[in-house]
């Protein structure tokens, strides 16, 4: 792990770092409160040699030096049960009734200088411990000075030998202990910063245990990694995306989601130059990953850079397209698969130009068998001839319709949840392609936060603000015009007035063709059969359209009747079994 990832961990996980510090600063105010208040003093001390010890000035110096041999030899007295005995009386002598504590002494930068440092429950008791210290080691010095170590017998202890003689060297008090205006314990500054240290460490290690053990896909490199694929685009999240789960609507051209969809409509392009995918199969790993909201705007952008596309929901257990376009998914492709009803008939217009979809139609109980038929094959074999069919197919890990439609396409792009798909299920879905000799385009990235896009585009740690790197660019003062601007297909766009006589004559030839229609009877039309537009060359010119039952505009989308079905269900009984209402 270089720096550079380092700062990105730190960042990545700001927040859970500061609530480890402090929680680790919680946890010192905790600890330093339940800790008694300790105030601390000092007194001082200074050695004096006798006025016996020396004569001349070499004696004066040999005294020093016997000073500060002996001096060092006296430090260890403090802990003695003879001090601590001076000491209690001491105290008592004193009258403030403090109990005697335990002191600790320290010679002073090596002079003849000892400090007494005591402490106590309040300011006073640590003065009086002090003074009371230096005093009684000043009496335990001055004993030991004046034993006579002739009369000392065999049998005698210190205590008990006979003391008389001229002392070399005395302990007097030098400098009494003030007293202390602050306690010493508990030290909150330390403790604070200790408690804030451990905490920033916790954080480091449970940050770096989150990004060693995580699992879910958070960048493009995780699902590059684990698919062996490029990801086409990153697609933010966006309320009107999430509308579409449940009604039908559009996106805003200017929006954040549009662009990347857009994104991804250029770079499905550039996927194979020399030979373009015309019929794209979009999956998912598991259900909820969003690949049913991505087929149908993939399929819009699609149609409005100029392309004929046909949408198919696939998806014969859950099918969500016929919700998203508003119109009638009663009848769609398992009709036409049972050949009950045509590829025309089936395909329904939608509010965007050059857009049909074809909705699933009455859920099977045999989905796989039907999408892996030869009808199948053969109604995508003549769709993509003049359009780019884009097939909205089931999750591939809990079911096979997915793997068996990429082998039918040119091949299949998976959408990746941020947050919510495994790395492994993503590298599971892969394999699963490969297995059905299925060819893998790419993978789109969905729902990612807006506040996170760097970070997912280009990295663990990058972030570009409240909106993403693109919100800055769109956030413009810059109001999109209404007005649609179509691109141009090849043809001369008439003038104004030419344009007029054309839409008048197209209005009576529709009103023509429609009183001929009512007047004729309805016939059956064979398994199979597609529009005009499907049997076309793709050198031939673009003929008139062929009239088309009138939509009515509904409160979601356009409208269009589904055709009639005679009562009879043989066909539907070959397709669905002995009793398909019961399903």
């Amino acid at each position: 792990m270089t720096l550079v990832d380092v700062l990105r961990l730190l960042r990545r996980n700001a927040l859970v770092l500061i609530i480890s510090v402090l929680v680790g600063i919680g946890g010192a105010a905790g600890y330093s409160m339940l800790q008694p208040v300790v105030y601390q003093a000092a007194s001082k001390g200074y050695l004096v040699v006798g006025k016996g010890a020396s004569t001349t000035v070499n004696e004066q110096l040999n005294a020093n030096s016997l000073a500060s041999l002996r001096m060092q030899q006296y430090l260890p007295l403090v802990g003695t049960q003879a001090v601590a005995d001076n000491m209690a009386e001491e105290m008592q002598l004193d009258g403030r009734g403090f109990s005697p504590g335990p002191i600790e002494v320290e010679n002073v930068g090596g002079s003849g200088i000892l400090q007494i440092t005591a402490r106590g429950a309040s300011a006073e008791e640590a003065q009086a411990r002090a003074d009371a210290g230096v005093r009684a080691l000043a009496s335990e010095i001055l004993r030991l000075e004046t034993l006579d170590a002739s009369k000392i017998k065999e049998s005698e202890t210190l205590d008990d030998a006979a003391t008389g003689g001229e002392a070399s060297l005395t302990l007097v008090p030098y400098e009494p202990a003030g007293l202390p205006g602050k306690p010493v314990s508990p030290d909150w500054v330390k403790n604070l910063l200790i408690g804030a240290g451990i905490g920033l460490l916790l954080g480091l290690i449970l940050a770096y245990l989150r990004k060693m053990f995580d699992l879910r896909v958070r960048t493009t490199s995780d699902v590059e990694e684990a698919a062996e694929t490029a990801v086409l685009a990153v697609i933010p999240t966006s309320s009107e995306l999430a509308k579409q789960r449940k009604t039908a609507g559009g996106l805003e051209r200017s929006s954040l989601s549009s662009e990347a969809l857009r994104q991804l409509r250029s770079n499905i392009r550039f996927l194979n130059v020399d030979d373009p995918p015309r019929s794209i199969v979009i999956t998912s790993s598991t259900p909820g990953e969003g690949k049913s909201t991505v087929s149908a705007n993939l399929a819009r952008v699609l149609a409005e850079a100029g392309e004929h596309v046909v949408l198919i929901d696939a998806d014969l257990r859950r099918p969500m397209v016929a919700t998203q376009f508003g119109i009638d998914g009663k009848i769609g492709l398992t009709q036409v698969l049972a050949g009950r009803v045509s590829l025309t008939d089936a395909l329904q217009p939608t509010e965007t130009k050059r857009l049909q979809v074809l909705p699933a139609g009455r859920i099977p109980p045999n989905p796989s068998e039907l999408v892996g038929s030869k009808q199948m094959t053969e109604v995508v074999k003549k769709l993509r001839q003049n359009h780019m069919v884009i097939v909205d197919a089931p999750p591939i890990l809990p079911v096979t319709d997915a793997g068996i439609l990429s082998r039918q396409c040119d091949g299949a792009i998976l959408v990746v949840r941020v947050g919510k798909t495994m790395k492994d299920e993503v590298k599971l879905s892969a394999k699963r392609l490969e297995q059905v000799q299925g060819k893998l385009l790419g993978a789109v990235i969905n729902m990612a936060n807006q506040r996170n896009m760097g970070e997912v585009v280009y990295g663990y740690g990058y972030g570009y603000g409240s909106k993403g790197y693109m919100s800055e660019y769109y956030a413009s003062n810059a109001e999109p015009s209404d007005e649609v601007i179509e691109p141009e297909l090849g043809e001369s766009r008439p003038s104004p007035g030419s344009q007029r006589i054309i839409d008048e004559s197209k209005s009576a030839e529709t009103t023509q063709f429609a009183r001929v229609a009512d007047a004729a009877p309805r016939t059956q039309k064979p398994a199979g059969e597609v529009s005009r537009a499907a049997e076309r060359p793709a050198h031939a010119p673009a003929p008139e359209p062929v009239p088309q039952p009138t939509p009515s505009r509904g409160d979601s989308g356009w409208r269009r009747e589904a055709p009639a079905l005679d009562n009879d269900d043989d066909g539907l009984r070959t397709l669905f079994g002995p009793n398909p209402d019961a399903r």
